[in-house]
């Protein structure tokens, strides 16, 4: 789950109050990511609040920090936002090692009304985005897919699928198909649809689709990537999540080694 750099350090003995040299390894095969619910929003996997002047902190990893994915609701709203991976108020270094990721979460699918009483909601963002609705598609674990949307009587309900944890380099499908009615959940879900065969596809490391012309909700956003627009019933339009960042730091400097950087950095 997430991690608090104040809190770690407070907890081992830091007063908060000199600067704070911090040293993280991140060994392989580990998953740090931050939570991605409809009702908190989504969350950085590695963060931190404002620390004194002087601090600086080196995160050596070779494991994964994913930031949460866009979670949307079903009624007509723009898409949520993916969080940073690291969100940071300081000075910081980030070495990845070998096939270590720093991946921001997908934004969350626009979700779109498409009839009276009906909806389509948008695909959930790379990084666990959920999807809310009668029932809840949720986010995959770490390094598994999101689960499918769900469909429900005509003219109510059709859900997108959730986002996934699944690392790019991973052999598993990064990105889902159309499915039926539903979203299929998949590394950025695809968004639920009115019809049959006419979902928009999330993605896996790029953008989710937009809605067509069939009142269809956006797909989630792949790893760093925006989520797909939708547009309702009346033609009015409303935008993906925007995409999470890999590193933010609040305008501090930031130094990078090595690839697997997935999302804007600054």
């Amino acid at each position: 789950m997430g991690y608090d750099v104040f809190a770690k350090a407070r907890t081992g003995g830091w007063d908060g109050v000199k600067p704070l040299e911090a040293n993280i390894t991140i060994n392989s095969g580990v998953y740090v990511y931050g939570s991605a619910t409809v009702y908190t929003g989504a969350l950085s996997g590695l963060a931190c609040s404002t620390l004194p002047d002087q601090s600086l902190i080196t995160i050596n990893n070779s494991g994964n920090i994913m930031g949460g994915g866009g979670a949307p609701h079903y009624f007509d709203t723009a898409g949520p936002d993916g969080a940073a991976a690291i969100s940071v108020d300081a000075p910081i270094v980030v070495n990845n090692i070998g096939a270590g990721t720093v991946l921001g979460g997908g934004g969350g699918g626009a979700s779109v009304t498409i009839s009276t009483g009906g909806n389509c909601s948008g695909g959930g963002g790379a990084g666990g985005g959920e999807v809310n609705g009668d029932a809840k598609a949720l986010g995959g674990a770490p390094g598994a897919n999101g689960q499918n949307g769900h469909y429900w009587a005509a003219g109510l309900l059709y859900m997108g699928g959730a986002g996934g944890r699944v690392v790019p380099t991973s052999s598993t499908d990064t990105t889902d198909t159309v499915g039926a009615n539903w979203g299929v959940g998949g590394s950025g879900g695809g968004a639920g649809a009115r019809y049959t065969g006419t979902g928009s596809h999330g993605g896996g490391t790029t953008a989710g689709a937009n809605g067509g012309a069939n009142n269809t909700a956006g797909g989630g956003g792949g790893w760093g990537q925006q989520g797909g627009s939708g547009t309702d019933l009346n033609g009015v339009t409303y935008a993906g999540g925007a995409a999470g960042k890999a590193i933010f730091a609040g305008g501090k400097s930031i130094t990078t080694t090595g690839t697997g950087f997935y999302g804007a950095i600054g």
